[in-house]
């Protein structure tokens, strides 16, 4: 009885571990060899779990070994104010994340491109 819990339970780790290892192969091979700084930016709508998108991205971030080299900025379309909120205070206290509107996009990325990462004012 035990036997067999442990046998399943042992192929269930290590097909566990087989995925995690081709995920990470397969992120590193789409990620570019040059270690050079680069945004990340990700589109937020309200009815489409936007931390979720935002944990996304921060764990594939890390997962490449991308953390000194990858900006989030992350455009609000159309979040509501408790969302955009929450996403501030868990997310955006840092200087590699950014939250802005769509409207100031352009903004962000020449200042970003400039070599600051300014934070543009909200509307």
């Amino acid at each position: 009885m035990f036997d067999s819990f442990f046998y399943a339970l042992t192929v269930f780790l290590m097909l566990t571990g087989i995925i995690a290892l081709i995920y990470f192969i397969i992120m590193k091979l789409l990620t570019p060899r040059k270690r050079s700084s680069f945004l990340q930016i990700i589109p937020l709508f309200e009815n489409e779990n936007p931390t979720g998108h935002i944990a996304a991205a921060i764990e594939k971030r890390n997962l490449c070994g991308e953390a000194r080299y990858c900006d989030i900025i992350a455009v609000d379309m159309g979040l509501s104010e408790d969302t955009r909120a929450y996403l501030e205070n868990m997310y955006f206290k840092s200087d590699k994340f950014l939250i802005c509107d769509y409207d100031s996009l352009s903004q962000v990325i020449a200042s970003r491109l400039s070599g600051t990462m300014a934070k543009i004012p909200n509307k």
